[in-house]
């Protein structure tokens, strides 16, 4: 996928779209580097959770038969375990270790 994303970048550099250039360029970047974002969008209980869990090969997101995770909820590789909750109050919860899932919130 790189090398499409480079091909880009060049195309764009010969017709003068910097702009372009700079966006493919970080693109091509982060997919270089393992970091992009997923987006996973739907109506309630349609295996969103259960989908993302599969493509990070961890039972890291709540499943069950009520909506449980009925906010943006970001996942990030890491080497440890953790979950940090915002709700717009000064104070965040965090949590590390062995917890499982996001359940423990």
């Amino acid at each position: 996928m790189t090398a499409e994303f480079d091909a880009v970048v060049e195309i764009a550099r010969q017709v003068g779209q910097d702009d372009v250039v700079t966006d493919a360029a970080r693109v091509s970047e982060r997919l270089a580097e393992g970091r992009f974002y997923v987006a996973c969008l739907g109506r309630l209980k349609r295996g969103k959770s259960t989908l993302l869990n599969a493509l990070v090969e961890r039972q890291v997101l709540p499943t069950g038969l009520l909506p449980v995770t009925s906010v943006v909820t970001v996942l990030r590789h890491g080497t440890v375990l953790a979950a940090r909750v915002r709700t717009g109050e000064p104070v965040q919860r965090q949590g590390r270790g062995r917890h499982r899932g996001l359940r423990s919130f």
